[in-house]
C-alpha cells in the first residue's frame, strides 16, 4: 500500500510504503502528527491538509486541532449530521452557483450551501455541494435500486398469493407478518383478502355419480401489490449529486465555497500518482518475494513518480507563456496542458541505437526527432543531445 501527499500542483512531496492491511484512518492519524515536521513548518505557519472522508474520525479531528493543521475533507455518511445537513440544504433552497471548475466540455456544474455546526464537540464549517455529473450517475443507480426492489417484492407477493387460509383472521395475521418482514424504502405494499371456493377432495375412490354434488368450502388468499412511493423516490432524487465537505477554514470571504470545493477536488493529483505507480506495465514484470525488496521497489516507484510529475509541471508551466503554441498530445490533439502520460507517449517513440566499437560505445538516435518531440524536450529543458553519448573503453 502506498501513502502519498502532493503539493497543490500535483508534485509528490511525501511518500510512504505501508503494509497492505493498513487502514486509511490509521494512515491519516500518523501523518497528521508528522506532516508539519516533515515539511519543516512552524506551529504558526499555515498548513492545509486535504484528504478523503477516511480522514474524518473523532481521533483525527482532535489531532488536527492539537497539531494546528487546517483541513478540508468530505463528511462521511456514517455521521448523522451529513444527512441532516443535506436535508436542511434541500429544505432551505438557498444555493450559491459555483459553475464549472474545469474548461472541459463535459465538466460538471456545481452549486453550494454553507452551514456552521458542531461535530465531536468543536465547531466546523460545512459546505453542502451539488454536482450535476454526480447527479446523473447517482440517479441511474437510484433507478436501478427502485427497479430491483420492485422485482423482489413482486416475486415475494407472487409466492405469497399461492398460500390459502381457512379464515380471514389467519389471512390478516399473515398480512401483518409479511409487511413486517418486507420493509420497503421506495414502495408501499397494498394488500387485499380474496375469498375463493375450494373443491374438497372425495373421500372414496371411483368415478363420482352424475347426481353427486361436489363439496366445496371457503378459503382465503392474500393479494399483495407493491406501489411506488412517489414522495420517498422524489426525496432520494433530490439527494442525488449532494455531498458534504467539512473544513476548519471559516473565513468565507478569503475562502469562498468555490475555493473549498476546488481544493477538495485537487485530490485528483494524488489519484494520478496512483495510476502511475500501479501501472501493470511498470510493476507487472517484477517478482519480488523478499519483503525488504518489495518496500525498496515501492520507494523507487515513488521517486520515479516524482520525476514523472515534475516533468509534466515544467512543460505545462512553460506552455503558459502566451507566445507558446500548443503541443500535440494523445491522438495528436493540440493542448497546452499535456498530461505526464501524454508526454511519455510522445517521447517513448524515440528509438536509441547503441553501437559497440573496439575502443568506445556510442549511443545515437535512429532518426531525427520530429517537430513535436523537439518542442516537448525544449519545454522540459532538454534537447536531442540527451539521447546521444560516446564512452571510451579501456583496454
Amino acid at each position: 500500500m502506498f501513502g502519498t501527499a502532493t503539493s497543490s500542483d500535483g508534485i509528490p512531496i511525501l511518500g510512504e510504503v505501508l503494509s497492505g492491511n493498513t487502514s486509511d484512518m490509521t494512515f491519516n492519524n500518523g501523518w497528521i502528527k508528522t506532516v508539519r515536521q516533515a515539511l519543516q513548518k512552524n506551529d504558526d505557519d499555515f498548513l492545509l491538509y486535504t484528504a478523503d472522508s477516511a480522514a474524518v474520525t473523532e481521533d483525527n479531528l482532535k489531532l488536527f486541532k492539537e497539531y494546528h493543521v487546517d483541513f478540508i475533507s468530505r463528511l462521511p455518511e456514517r455521521y448523522a449530521l451529513a444527512e441532516e445537513l443535506i436535508d436542511q440544504a434541500i429544505k432551505d433552497d438557498n444555493w450559491t452557483e459555483i459553475g464549472k471548475l474545469s474548461e472541459e466540455k463535459k465538466a460538471a456544474n456545481y452549486k453550494s450551501v454553507g452551514f456552521e455546526r458542531d461535530l465531536c464537540g468543536d465547531p466546523y464549517r460545512f459546505v453542502v455541494v451539488h454536482s450535476s455529473s454526480l447527479d446523473k450517475r447517482k440517479l441511474k443507480t437510484l433507478n436501478s435500486k427502485i427497479e430491483k426492489e420492485k422485482l423482489e417484492l413482486n416475486k415475494k407477493a407472487e409466492d405469497e398469493s399461492k398460500r390459502e387460509f381457512f379464515c380471514k383472521e389467519d389471512a390478516r395475521i399473515e398480512i401483518e407478518k409479511f409487511l413486517k418482514e418486507n420493509k420497503s424504502k421506495f414502495h408501499t405494499i397494498t394488500s387485499e383478502i380474496i375469498e375463493v371456493e375450494k373443491t374438497i377432495k372425495r373421500g372414496r375412490r371411483g368415478r363420482p355419480k352424475i347426481s353427486e354434488i361436489p363439496l366445496k368450502e371457503k378459503r382465503y388468499v392474500v393479494k399483495f401489490e407493491p406501489v411506488q412511493d412517489i414522495d420517498a423516490c422524489n426525496h432520494e432524487m433530490d439527494r442525488c449529486g449532494l455531498f458534504v465537505l467539512i473544513t476548519t477554514l471559516k473565513d468565507i470571504e478569503k475562502y469562498p465555497d468555490r475555493e473549498i470545493l476546488s481544493q477538495y477536488k485537487g485530490q485528483q493529483a494524488v489519484e494520478n500518482i496512483f495510476k502511475f505507480i500501479k501501472d501493470p506495465a511498470l510493476v507487472g514484470a517484477y517478482c519480488l518475494k523478499n519483503p525488504e525488496r518489495i518496500v525498496a521497489f515501492g520507494y523507487i516507484l515513488l521517486m520515479a513518480a516524482q520525476v514523472y510529475t515534475i516533468l509534466e509541471r515544467i512543460v505545462r508551466k512553460n506552455l503558459e507563456n502566451p507566445d507558446e503554441e500548443p503541443v500535440e498530445g494523445l491522438n495528436r490533439q493540440k493542448t497546452k496542458r499535456p498530461t505526464a502520460y501524454a508526454i511519455e507517449y510522445v517521447l517513448s517513440a524515440i528509438l536509441v541505437i547503441k553501437l559497440q566499437k573496439k575502443k568506445c560505445e556510442e549511443w545515437m538516435l535512429s532518426k531525427e526527432l520530429d517537430k513535436n518531440q523537439k518542442r516537448i524536450l525544449k519545454l522540459a529543458g532538454f534537447d536531442g543531445s540527451i539521447y546521444c553519448k560516446s564512452v571510451r573503453m579501456n583496454n
